[in-house]
């Protein structure tokens, strides 16, 4: 199974990444994809194929997206980055390429983390008041 994950400077992406390569039992290969050139980032030296892409407010940036999936017939893609996964939802990418995007409310509500704490708080779900 290939899977291209993105964004691979940010630590959510750089653990997914350590936690395939330590279950090499299940033949997974990692495509990494960053605007970033390789070994900028350490994460970027942990996959098998590395691959520099633009900026993700370019306007052709999920299509860079589809092209790299596409062409080396990708399985899946993980993103962490909220702003990516709003250019992906918008240009609707989950159409082409098998993804998970949350809601964009959501996305929203999570990228200001003291709202998305009040909210989690409502629900009756503990947050320590250092956060409030």
């Amino acid at each position: 199974m290939k899977i291209l994950i993105t964004q691979i400077h940010c630590y959510a992406s750089i653990a997914i990444t350590k936690l395939l390569k330590n279950k090499s039992t299940l033949g997974v290969e990692i495509w990494r994809c960053n605007r970033r050139t390789i070994g900028y980032v350490s994460g970027s030296l942990l996959v098998d194929t590395y691959i520099s892409i633009p900026n993700i407010h370019e306007t052709n940036y999920t299509d860079y997206i589809k092209e790299i999936y596409k062409g080396n017939l990708i399985d899946f893609i993980i993103s962490v980055d909220e702003e990516e996964l709003l250019v992906f939802g918008q240009n609707n990418l989950s159409k082409d390429c098998k993804l998970v995007i949350p809601a964009e409310k959501t996305l929203k509500l999570f990228m200001n983390k003291l709202e998305a704490s009040l909210k989690i708080s409502e629900l009756g779900i503990k947050i320590l008041p250092i956060l409030f």
